[in-house]
């Protein structure tokens, strides 16, 4: 009988419990959805001034205020050890946060610091992946926030627009299904960006070489960025490139006198100026052949020098489903994810094989080939080892780096970032289902109502301006859709407060995430350029971390099936392949020989009868995986 995987193309419960229980109610959420604009007007619909302060903070918040301040006891499985040793059993009194729970709630925290004193505790600030935290779920010692309507009532802010980590902690985090806590590091918008991972790197001490080139010359297209890399690696190569000079007498005949000279000139400084050659003149055609000599003596001097540096997976346990610097050029320039043996494009939630004509996985070998044709990749690398490929890093053998598998050499070395505009890299997005760590408040503490409020209240943007900048209207406020500082606050000032928050607990919301009133970040204030760890002469004319043509992919709770008993081998011996393949691709002498690699490979593949069978299986997943996007995102897919 012939194998298939249609079995395999159902979600497992947990994951189709989860989305089938959440998919009706969250795909109304207007706070998902991908578009800016739209999101901050359907939000601010909800929370406008008129009416923020009784849905967050006043109203039935109010009733329940103690007349006298309440101290509410806290555990943190995250706080610093150190704030007890000066018997400091209360929160710092000069935080933010502190005068917060004063003002608003007239409440103080204390934190216990052993687990024997967490049983009184009436919030809990824990790793939901920890024994402790999954014992007491199963013992029901954390509170049911749906019992009596307590979230809706008490936490309408959370109930509106936190729908997907508070049903994360349903189907994730309860053996009962309930909901029992909000997950910290949040944000509301799928769209917000982490730290970028695919940086084009170059090492900045060669690079400097090629500086005045970059004056002149947009690094527009891939092209243009070779054409830098190979000025780097032989410098005489800028005369090609700054001035498309040829020192050639039949065609300096042909122009005039003054054309002649002009040339000579650009040239002659070009020349001096790259080459550090002094008190030396640049009359005539002969004086350039000259120079140009020098230069190509001082090439061949020089330390050999390549772009870049590879190694060779083994052929018989691979580390990879794919070639590694193929896929990871891919996800750099081309804006896809390595996905099984092919690629996935959250753009139009599709698988493509890495076989299909012009596929980004074979126009990614060629571009390589490319460049080891060019001699711009160490031919030495064809047979290197990982650890021989570090250290070419290490020693200063190849100056590009273009994904973090480089990263892991070590260097003390500057590096100044240069993208080529029409590239797309990846960057992965901030998570709307936040952390695995959450807050939670006790099954037994008299005060829930409270304790809900509190975590209400300090996710919503005037909670957490409050937490980073004071009271507002005192030290801040909005004006025609923008926050206003009122009082002289600094950089200096709100990293202590975060370093002092940073002692004791993780809060419900990431501070660098965007505030919805304003479409600006929270810290505003500690906002800078993205460091590019590049030489300050080199600022100016280095391209920076533009990124205004990455892909941002969505981070969600898709989780890639495994590959089955019945087709696991036939999975690894055509990653062997694949991965043998691509390396002897990259390493072709020549077009022709390239080709015919890529002609074997495709015709082994096919030929294995598991082949299509699983290629169905990968845009099975894809289609899951881009369901699980469209979720997150509000954004239907092409």
């Amino acid at each position: 009988m012939k194998k298939t995987l249609s079995f395999l193309f159902i979600l497992t419960f947990s994951t189709f419990v989860f989305f089938a229980s959440t998919k009706n109610e969250t795909s109304k959420d207007e706070s998902q959805k991908l578009s800016k604009n739209e999101n901050q007007k359907n939000y601010l619909n909800f929370l406008n001034e008129k009416d923020y302060a009784k849905k967050t903070l006043q109203g039935k918040v109010l009733k329940i205020k103690p007349k006298e301040t309440l101290t509410l006891k806290v555990y943190s499985q995250f706080i610093n050890k150190d704030f007890f040793s000066n018997s400091e059993t209360f929160i710092l009194p000069d935080s933010n946060f502190a005068k917060l729970l004063k003002t608003n709630f007239n409440v103080q925290f204390e934190f216990v610091s052993s687990v024997e004193d967490a049983t009184q505790a009436d919030i809990f600030i824990l790793d939901s992946s920890t024994d402790f935290y999954k014992t007491n779920i199963e013992n029901q010692v954390f509170l049911n926030w749906e019992t009596d309507d307590l979230l809706k009532t008490w936490a309408p802010y959370l109930e509106k627009y936190f729908k997907a980590p508070l049903q994360k902690n349903r189907f994730q985090n309860s053996a009962q299904k309930y909901v029992h806590g909000l997950p910290t590091n949040l944000t509301l918008f799928s769209y917000e960006a982490q730290s970028p991972i695919y940086n084009w790197q170059l090492e900045s001490n060669y690079f400097s070489q090629t500086i005045e080139l970059l004056k002149n010359k947009e690094i527009k297209t891939l092209d243009d960025f070779f054409a830098i890399l190979q000025c780097i690696k032989t410098p005489s190569k800028i005369i090609d490139l700054n001035s498309q000079y040829q020192v050639e007498n039949q065609k300096a005949e042909t122009k005039s006198e003054s054309e002649v000279e002009n040339e000579e000139s650009i040239v002659s400084e070009s020349l001096e100026e790259e080459a550090e050659i002094e008190n030396e003149e640049v009359q005539t055609p002969e004086d350039l052949e000259k120079l140009l000599q020098t230069l190509n003596q001082q090439d061949s001097e020089r330390k050999k020098i390549y772009a870049l540096s590879l190694y060779k997976d083994s052929e018989t346990n691979p580390d990879h489903e794919l070639n590694i610097f193929a896929k990871e050029f891919v996800a750099s320039y081309f804006g896809q994810e390595s996905f099984y043996l092919g690629f996935y494009d959250s753009k139009t939630g599709k698988f493509q094989s890495p076989l299909e004509k012009n596929s980004v996985y074979i126009q990614a070998l060629k571009i390589l080939n490319k460049l080891y044709q060019n001699d711009l990749i160490n031919p030495k690398s064809e047979k290197y080892t990982k650890k021989q490929f570090l250290q070419d890093y290490q020693n200063n053998v190849a100056f590009w780096k273009y994904s973090p598998i480089f990263q892991e050499s070590p260097s003390e070395n500057q590096f100044t970032t240069v993208f080529p505009e029409d590239s797309s890299p990846i960057i992965y997005g901030k998570s709307v289902y936040g952390s695995e760590n959450l807050w939670t408040i006790s099954a037994t503490s008299e005060h829930p109502e409270l304790c809900l409020a509190i975590i209400n209240y300090i996710s919503t943007p005037e909670g957490i301006l409050s937490l980073l900048y004071g009271p507002k209207k005192e030290n801040w406020n909005f004006k025609k859709g923008k926050l206003e500082l009122i009082s002289q606050t600094t950089q200096e000032n709100q990293n202590s407060q975060i370093a002092q928050y940073n002692k004791i607990l993780e809060f419900p919301v990431d501070f660098n995430s965007i505030n919805p009133l304003t479409n600006e970040k929270y810290t505003f204030v500690t906002q800078q350029s993205p460091q590019t760890n590049q030489p300050k002469e080199n600022q100016q004319n280095a391209k920076d971390y533009n990124y205004k043509n990455s892909t941002i992919v969505p981070i969600t709770l898709y989780k890639k099936a495994e590959i089955p008993e019945d087709f696991a081998e036939s999975y690894k011996n055509l990653s062997i392949l694949i991965n043998t393949k691509s390396h002897q691709a990259i390493f072709a002498k020549n077009s022709a020989d390239f080709d015919k690699i890529i002609s074997e490979l495709t015709e082994e593949c096919t030929k294995n009868e598991d082949w299509q069978i699983l290629i169905d299986f990968f845009k099975e997943e894809a289609q899951k995986k881009a369901t699980f996007e469209k979720f997150v995102s509000g954004q239907k897919q092409k």
